[in-house]
């Protein structure tokens, strides 16, 4: 990232840092053994790396050389819905429900220009407007959730690149329902209803829905009913069933 580099207090570039940096020595430094302390300060705090120990043998010609390895990348990570993501690295943090369902969000390198903190809240579902009850769709676990960014207290709403949203499910949840299905859905303000994200993949074998996001709103996994012809027959006689699974909520349903 773009920042100051120095070398044991000297100020050697500025600018983009690279993965190497070559450092040669004054032809009249005396022989011995040297460690070179890398410091670097730009859109992060400043941080300081030692060198591996230089040794510098005597005779003539120029000083020595060292390549100073960059330091390993840690990405930020957490199991707590609320995550720094940095610049360089990005971020993941994962929410864990009581019933073990999870949801996750991970924000890659370079989406973020400079530190933002991530959260993932669980929001009252009585906040949204439902859809209506033919749609036969069912809000898992009844759970809705907000995620938010800021920096420095003020949402941020544009990112440099796609986000990841992933969900967890129990097999518990989408009993009733067809599990080929489930996708993840946005709520929209604006048309008040919950919008589905068409990237919306799921891995029926390891129970996870996946999809990438561009903005940030409310979210829902959501699901249709499985429908068997004794369902169909005693829906046009207008009576209907509802899922088996304790934890599921039907969208639409009547406060």
């Amino acid at each position: 990232e773009d920042g100051t580099t120095t070398v044991s207090g000297f100020e050697i570039a500025k600018g983009k840092t690279y993965p190497k940096l070559k450092i040669k020595t004054a032809s009249n430094l005396c022989p011995g053994e040297y460690t070179f302390i890398l410091g670097l300060k730009g859109t992060t705090d400043k941080e300081e790396y030692p060198s591996p120990l230089i040794v510098i043998g005597g005779g003539g010609g120029g000083g020595g050389a060292v390549i100073l390895p960059q330091p390993p990348l840690e990405i930020p990570e957490t199991d707590t819905g609320e995550v720094v993501a940095t610049p360089g690295e990005g971020g993941i943090t994962t929410l864990t429900n009581p019933d073990g369902s999870e949801i996750k969000l991970t924000i890659p390198s370079d989406t973020v220009s400079q530190n933002t903190n991530f959260t993932i809240d669980v929001t009252d579902v009585s906040s949204v407007n439902r859809p209506e009850p033919e749609t036969g769709l069912f809000l898992i676990a009844g759970l809705v959730y907000e995620i938010k960014a800021e920096v420095n207290g003020e949402f941020i709403t544009s990112f440099n690149k796609a986000l990841t949203l992933s969900f967890t499910y129990t097999d518990e949840q989408i009993e009733g329902l067809d599990e080929a299905s489930l996708k993840i859905y946005y709520w929209d303000d604006i048309q008040n209803q919950w919008i589905t994200l068409e990237n919306s993949k799921v891995d029926m074998d390891n129970n996870t829905v996946i999809a990438s996001i561009d903005h940030f709103t409310l979210f829902a996994l959501i699901g249709l009913k499985t429908v068997s012809p004794e369902e169909e027959k005693i829906g046009e006689e207008g009576e209907e069933e509802t899922p088996r699974g304790e934890t599921e909520e039907k969208i639409g349903e009547e406060e």
